[in-house]
């Protein structure tokens, strides 16, 4: 359940879901949170979302909170059913806020924002230290969210790479993040016996540089 970048779908908040909270606390939505002109009304109806707390409630903008409760009748097989909301936006673009319970308690909480103005341009690397004893790399992912940390697919623009230090960029440069669901990645790529620090220059077209360094022992 993930995309050429290895990036994973909004279909793999299922598999996560089905863990003990003890573990972990899921809170996963099903859909992406893009209130503009190609959905203006939101998810609507039959929205989907994945978690494994025992009651959630919804809330869109200044709008009443609504509880619910796991679909078992129709996923009686899963430990963890999923949630089913009508997430229909009656108008303007309002924030949506999901808040987990478990036994009564609230124990996580997720904000979504429709209103792009708020969009940051994030980077990360899957690894803070690379050998450099032995060909060694790391993933890169570049993408867009919104003010909340949550992903912004619609996003476009592209991103451009600056790497200094002994190790080879590898990817698209620049990478086009328009039909890629606002997000991207490169890998970087060691030159064994050579020792240092990496450090990634990564511009948005429209959201500016991010900068990143990687430790080389």
């Amino acid at each position: 359940m993930a995309d050429v970048f290895r990036v994973p779908k909004l279909g793999a908040g299922f598999y996560r879901s089905q863990v003990n909270p003890s573990a972990r606390v899921v809170i996963e939505p099903g859909f992406h949170w893009d209130v503009g002109p190609s959905t203006p009304r939101g998810p609507g109806p039959g929205a989907v979302i994945w978690s494994n707390c025992d009651e959630l409630t919804v809330r869109i903008g200044d709008g009443p909170l609504v509880r619910l409760q796991p679909d078992r009748a129709r996923f009686p097989h899963l430990p963890y059913p999923p949630f089913v909301a009508d997430l229909t936006v009656a108008s303007g673009r309002p924030e949506l806020r999901i808040d987990g319970y478990l036994q009564g308690q609230q124990i996580a909480s997720r904000l979504f924002a429709s209103d792009p103005r708020g969009d940051q341009f994030t980077v990360a690397a899957d690894d803070e230290e690379l050998s450099a004893a032995v060909a060694d790399a790391t993933r890169v992912v570049v993408r867009v969210v919104d003010r909340y940390g949550a992903p912004r697919a619609r996003a476009g623009g592209t991103v451009s790479c600056v790497l200094a230090g002994p190790a080879v960029l590898l990817g698209d440069d620049p990478l086009d993040l328009t039909g890629n669901g606002g997000v991207g990645a490169v890998w970087l790529r060691t030159r064994p016996g050579q020792r240092g620090r990496l450090t990634l220059h990564a511009t948005h077209s429209q959201l500016g540089t991010r900068t990143l360094t990687i430790r080389m022992t």
